[in-house]
């Protein structure tokens, strides 16, 4: 249940809101929703809290750079 883990990791952020694993997942989990605008705000955050060694910081930031660029609205097309 998706959005059952969704809530969980937000009260486990409300009560600890440097929870760098508990906010990873829900953002991780709010992608696999298409919730890419949630998914964004936390894993942002997510590499905020993240020490430079922390080992899914490369995974973090190729998912963030993805969901930025489907994000965007497309560019207009030149006639």
């Amino acid at each position: 249940d998706w959005e059952g883990a969704v809530r969980s990791y937000g009260e486990a952020i409300r009560l600890h809101p440097n929870y760098l694993e508990a906010r990873h997942n829900r953002g991780r989990i709010y992608r696999w929703l298409g919730e890419g605008r949630l998914a964004i705000l936390d894993l942002r955050k997510t590499l905020e809290l993240a020490p430079a060694d922390w080992p899914h910081r490369p995974r973090t930031e190729a998912i963030l750079r993805e969901l930025r660029r489907s994000a965007r609205p497309p560019a207009p097309r030149k006639t």
